[in-house]
């Protein structure tokens, strides 16, 4: 089997148990970046694309409810301009500065039980 993730994602999950590692990491590819975030609209149900400007990523963790990779921020919301805390899943950083966030091609081998 094969499927595709971000290379963000990818990259989260080479450092499972290392958080301040992790941490640093995402700090430096995405602080004073501009991202595109789709995010879940509570209210209709429908996802919204928000662009916020990164300012600092604070910590990051493995969600235990779900097995999602999160990141805790601080953001400037580009449409309000305010500055703010937020939770983002590292699966929903579509772009950087403008550009698409690469996926990376994972291969399932079912008959080994290994990832590659």
């Amino acid at each position: 089997m094969q499927f595709s993730i971000s290379i963000l994602t990818d990259l989260f999950h080479k450092f499972p148990v290392s958080e301040a590692f992790r941490t640093d990491k995402f700090r430096a590819l995405l602080v004073d970046k501009m991202i595109d975030y789709c995010a879940a609209d509570s209210r209709d149900g429908k996802d919204v694309m928000r662009k916020f400007l990164v300012h600092d990523i604070e910590s990051s963790w493995i969600a235990e409810s779900n097995g999602a990779a999160v990141l805790a921020a601080e953001v400037v919301d580009v449409e309000s301009g305010e500055l703010r805390p937020i939770t983002l899943r590292v699966h929903r950083i579509e772009k950087v500065n403008g550009i698409n966030v690469p996926q990376v091609v994972k291969y399932d081998f079912a008959s080994l039980r290994t990832w590659v």
